[in-house]
């Protein structure tokens, strides 16, 4: 009975293996043919030519050989032997034209267009994901794993060995088709002599993917530590702080873990590989002892010996080839399946609506909150409201939730439990397109683009004309008055022979960017942050001034701005500590009077 019901999982296991196969086989080849048709379908005509190439080569060398003996023994045939030498000829020449273009085509299309198209469906993909996602290790696990197979060009290296796969079957069968009528010893020879590379591929293929599969981590820390040497800020500090020795050591420390791992399955396929060969050449020899002894007893002619030899070459090489590239699909199926899995778009359960947001309120539930592979939460049963045209500002010390909470309101983190309502609609219902046209967002890591300075402003609102006086306006706004005498066609960042911008300034312009765009939802992030205290507050009247009649929400650790707003959310340790006005608060919240009284002297 037990052994029914191993047998029983045994079978559904290769059910399921072999439908995942037909499955990534069916996508590679609908993808590929998408990108580039006629030269996909030219690339796979030429390979059927080129896998019965062989055989009529066969044919044609039997009867050239025959007809050499004749005139050598007769002096007759001549012209016949020419006939046959310059069909030969005329068929290696048009097989090195369709070579020539076969392979332009297949470097060209299979390759370069269809990684080029790749990356881009990875990139889309990134651009998709959930802000969350970028904080869980199993998602940038799957994209490193996704990158190592369109890098590595896994599949439209799958795409050839399938094809070849196919093509050296149908080679094989032809060539073996006239083998078999002068012996059937060449048949299990030829064959033979070359399963043990199917063996040893496939063995190996599986190895090596599960290696890779593994290293997935240890490749993102190994990139994460080159990338190092490449940034600026980084370069700056190693330099100061004398700490570039021990980046590097780092470096090298995990990448001799990695490639110490490779070099022990390199050495063992190797060695593997070296008995293949071996066997090989044993069956190689077998063959042309055969050959030669039905030469002997005159079962065939020397014209047919010849043909034999090249024949059992060719049999021997397509057979090895064809079972080389069965043993190698294994592994990359394994590699496509990650990248399919990680591009493929998951079906949202229930369409998402358009709402009217114009007009926005937005309702918290007992909102909770858990980074991935965190124990703990970060926000605990979060109840708010916050009105249209509401000013509020979310203020508390480091670590107490604020940052999480804005980006929970925002909806670019989902909640672990509980909803966000906005006019009385799940969130989660609400189309993200249309959502987001009406944010405007100033983070605290605020991006340098390396762009123009009027792209670096209105790159917020690409599906209007640019207007140069708003750009202008708005670097007066935020105080960038030193920028006024640049052209505004003026590339930033001294990585692309432009000019260079301070902390501060680039901050700025993350403000000025954020204000082109006009949006009726503005959500600050620590937006002053590196930015002098004076300047800070020319920069956060004109915020304040800009936000009238619209939605605000600012975090920060600085109080000071609390005086103007109509709604201060206080948190801490995760959890709303108050919810008023300031003078409210500093009457009836202890908490957020000390921390206002704490930072008194910043701002008297």
């Amino acid at each position: 009975m037990r052994c029914s019901v191993h047998r029983k999982s045994g079978i559904n296991t290769m059910i399921k293996c072999i439908k995942k196969y037909i499955n990534v086989i069916f996508l590679v080849y609908t993808d590929i043919f998408k990108c580039a048709p006629f030269a996909t379908l030219f690339v796979v005509i030429y390979n059927f030519y080129f896998c019965v190439f062989p055989a009529i080569i066969v044919a044609i060398n039997t009867n050239l050989f025959d007809e050499v003996e004749t005139y050598i023994q007769t002096s007759d045939h001549f012209n016949t032997v020419i006939r046959w030498c310059v069909f030969l000829v005329v068929l290696y020449v048009i097989q090195k034209i369709l070579e020539i273009v076969a392979n332009a085509l297949e470097n060209i299309a299979v390759f370069e267009k269809y990684i080029s198209k790749s990356r881009i469906t990875i990139a889309s993909k990134m651009s998709r994901l959930n802000l969350i996602d970028y904080e869980n290790v199993d998602v940038r696990e799957q994209q490193e794993r996704a990158n190592y197979c369109v890098e590595y060009e896994k599949i439209s290296q799958l795409f050839l060995a399938l094809l070849s796969v196919i093509t050296n079957a149908v080679g094989v069968i032809s060539v073996m088709v006239i083998l078999a009528q002068y012996s059937i010893l060449f048949l299990f020879i030829s064959v033979l002599s070359v399963i043990p590379f199917f063996v040893v591929r496939k063995m190996r293929g599986n190895e090596f993917y599960y290696m890779k599969y593994m290293q997935a981590g240890k490749t993102r820390k190994l990139n994460y530590l080159w990338s190092l040497f490449g940034d600026k800020q980084a370069a700056k500090e190693m330099r100061f702080m004398h700490f570039g020795d021990y980046i590097v050591e780092r470096w090298i420390e995990c990448r001799d873990d990695i490639n110490k791992e490779i070099w022990k399955l390199r050495v063992r396929d190797a060695i593997s590989l070296l008995i293949c060969e071996n066997i090989e050449t044993i069956g190689y020899m077998m063959g042309l002892i055969c050959t030669m002894i039905l030469v002997l007893k005159g079962n065939i002619s020397i014209g047919v010996f010849c043909a034999c030899i090249f024949a059992f070459l060719e049999v021997q090489n397509q057979t090895k080839d064809f079972l080389i590239q069965l043993g190698f699909i294994p592994e990359m199926v394994g590699y496509i399946h990650d990248y399919f899995n990680f591009v493929s778009e998951k079906k949202s359960e229930e369409k998402k609506k358009d709402q009217d947001l114009e007009h926005l309120d937005i309702k918290t539930e007992n909102v909770c909150f858990r980074y991935p592979n965190s124990e703990t939460n970060a926000l605990k049963n979060v109840n708010l409201e916050i009105q249209n045209n509401d000013f509020v500002v979310i203020v508390g010390e480091n670590g107490s939730g604020k940052t999480t909470l804005g980006k929970i309101l925002m909806g670019l983190y989902q909640p672990s439990s509980g909803g966000i309502l906005y006019n009385d609609v799940n969130l989660q219902m609400i189309n993200e397109k249309q959502l987001y046209k009406h944010f405007t967002v100033v983070s605290q890591n605020f991006v340098k683009y390396l762009l123009t300075l009027r792209e670096n402003v209105t790159i917020s609102d690409i599906h209007n004309e640019p207007s140069d006086q708003k750009v202008v306006d708005l670097l007066k706004m935020v105080s960038l008055n030193e920028l006024l005498d640049v052209e505004l066609h003026q590339e930033l960042g001294t990585e692309f022979g432009g000019i260079d911008l301070s902390g501060g300034q680039w901050q700025k312009l993350a403000i000025a960017r954020s204000m082109y765009r006009n949006s009726n939802f503005l959500f600050f992030d620590e937006p002053t942050s590196a930015i002098d205290p004076i300047t800070e507050q020319m920069i956060l009247n004109n915020v304040i001034s800009f936000a009238k009649g619209k939605t605000a929400v600012i975090v920060s650790h600085r109080v000071s701005l609390c005086n103007y707003a109509t709604k201060i959310i206080v948190m801490r340790n995760g959890e709303v500590e108050a919810v008023g006005t300031h003078k409210d608060l500093m009457k009836s919240c202890q908490y957020y009077n000390n921390l206002y009284s704490n930072q008194s002297s910043w701002y008297q």
